[in-house]
């Protein structure tokens, strides 16, 4: 869509509603670097409220696009962390950022005033309790605006719903309402549900600590 299609959607949007946020749910917004630094000039001279995006380490870390997106109203920015350690989320997640990226990234986005809210797995075949307590502690280090978390699940036609059923990983008959809930429908041979269950809990207790300290 062009910059301009957008801007018309809004438009018509703040015709008919009092709009405060105008939250974009594309999953990563500056995938197209050009295009969100034209729309966020655009965004900056015709807009007072302000927008929160998602996008992605690799996509962010850039001085020029970050002051772009702050000049232009965007008010903060979610980032998918998944995991804080680095080997798990590459050669499992195939998310290749470093950790340093991510502190690069958090440090650029604040320099612009920039909040980021993180989002963070637990629960990813190969992962065990210390990694858990990786990204929980990156979390804690990194000190982001709220963050969510949730257990993994092997969603149908994915790579690594495939290696679930290859391990035989997936119990037969469980069932999640929500994968915000403490258990799995996998049985890992890295974690055990009680582990699975208390690294929950220390996610829950850091964004409690983040709350307070906000």
């Amino acid at each position: 869509r062009s910059v301009e299609n957008v801007l018309g959607e809004i438009r018509a949007l703040a015709g008919r509603y009092r709009v405060k946020t105008i939250n974009f749910q594309d999953d990563t917004f500056t995938l197209d670097r050009d295009w969100a630094i034209q729309f966020s000039h655009a965004y900056g001279q015709e807009f007072e409220f302000p927008f929160w995006i998602n996008t992605r380490v690799e996509r962010i870390n850039d001085e020029e696009l970050v002051a772009a997106l702050a000049h232009g109203g965007c008010r903060g920015v979610r980032i998918g962390i998944e995991s804080g350690n680095e080997s798990l989320r590459a050669d499992i997640l195939k998310r290749h950022m470093s950790n340093a990226d991510i502190r690069s990234t958090f440090a650029l986005a604040h320099k612009y005033g920039l909040d980021i809210y993180t989002c963070n797995m637990l629960g990813i075949p190969g992962e065990t309790a210390a990694m858990i307590e990786e990204t929980v502690a990156l979390n804690r280090e990194l000190e982001p605006a709220d963050l969510q978390f949730s257990v993994f699940f092997p969603y149908p036609m994915t790579e690594l719903h495939d290696v679930c059923v290859e391990n035989g990983y997936i119990v037969d008959g469980q069932s999640l309402h929500s994968y915000y809930e403490r258990k799995s429908v996998l049985h890992l041979p890295t974690l055990s549900t009680v582990e699975l269950e208390r690294g929950y809990d220390h996610f829950q207790q850091l964004k409690n600590e983040l709350r307070m300290k906000r």
